[in-house]
This record gives C-alpha cells, sequence and structure tokens, in this order.
C-alpha cells in the first residue's frame, strides 16, 4: 500500500469516528426516541470502520512480507501491475469487473462457461493469479461431493480504482 492511501485511509477512519461519536452522543440523548436512520448510520459508519482497518491490516501485512525477486510486480501499485497482464487475463478481470460492478459476485459456473477455451484447471489457475495480485476477491459457497466452488468479484482496491472505466 502507498503512502498517500494510507494516510487517505487514516484520514477517512478520523472523520468516520468523529462522525461516529456525535451519532452516539445524539442517540444516548434521545433514548428510545432516537430515530432509526441515526441507528442505521451508526451502523454504516461502524462497518466502514472495520473495512477501513482491514485495508490498513492488509496493506501492514503485505508490506511487512518478504517478495521474492522473481516477482517484482508484487510491489507495484495496482495500476501498474494491472499493465503486466496478459491480453488473456484482462479478458477474464474486465469480464468480472462489468458482472461484479455492484460488489456482487460472478459464480464459478459462470466463468468457466463464459471461458470455456480454458481447462478448469487453466481457469482456477488464471483466478488465483488475478486474486494474488489484489484484483479480485473469492468466497467459497459449496462443497459438492468434495469439490469446492467458489464466487468471485473485483477487490475493492480494484473497484476503488476503476470504478465504471471499463
Amino acid at each position: 500500500m502507498q503512502e498517500e492511501q494510507r494516510t487517505h485511509l487514516i484520514e477517512l477512519s478520523k472523520i468516520h469516528q468523529s462522525r461516529l461519536n456525535q451519532l452516539e452522543i445524539h442517540d444516548a440523548h434521545m433514548g428510545i426516541n432516537s430515530p432509526p436512520e441515526v441507528k442505521n448510520e451508526m451502523q454504516y459508519i461502524r462497518t466502514e470502520l472495520i473495512q477501513i482497518e482491514k485495508l490498513l491490516n492488509a496493506g501492514a501485512y503485505f508490506q511487512s512480507q518478504v517478495i521474492p525477486p522473481n516477482q517484482p510486480e508484487l510491489t507495484l501499485d495496482i495500476t501498474a501491475r494491472r499493465s503486466t497482464l496478459s491480453e488473456g487475463q484482462m479478458t477474464i478481470l474486465n469480464y468480472i469487473h462489468k458482472r461484479s460492478y455492484h460488489q456482487t459476485f460472478v459464480t464459478q459456473d459462470e466463468i468457466e462457461a463464459v471461458f470455456s477455451r480454458y481447462s478448469e484447471g487453466e481457469l482456477y489457475y488464471r483466478l488465483e493469479h488475478l486474486r494474488l495480485l489484489g484484483f479480485i476477491d473469492k468466497e467459497r459457497i459449496k462443497y459438492d461431493n468434495s469439490v469446492e466452488r467458489f464466487l468471485y468479484r473485483v477487490s475493492r482496491v480494484y473497484f476503488d480504482t476503476y470504478g465504471n472505466n471499463l
């Protein structure tokens, strides 16, 4: 994580915490008459603070790891890392980005159907490569006869960087 990103996240955290403190005081004064939107905003801010903390911790963890000399792309920011992708990897990433634009997941089965030119093993390898570079997230959804299946979406960092720019 670049220092500028880290500073930005810390500043966001301070602003969210300040707003949460104000809402908690308001909520305490209102007691049982506190409007639901105050409680909703408090919950939203708490969720945002957790996400910011996760990003900060992930950045600290990532920076503390030894980067093997044969993997210099891991030291690059997300834009530079993206520029190292092959055409095939970019096609897969763009597909997941389009399909998961609103932070919804795309199923492994759907990705396999669209990219049937790749074997399941090769496609899984390509998806793992994108995940390890920080472009996508994955979540396990089921075990069926000892076979793991996954959901995929663009990572928060990737989405924040590229949003709707495809």
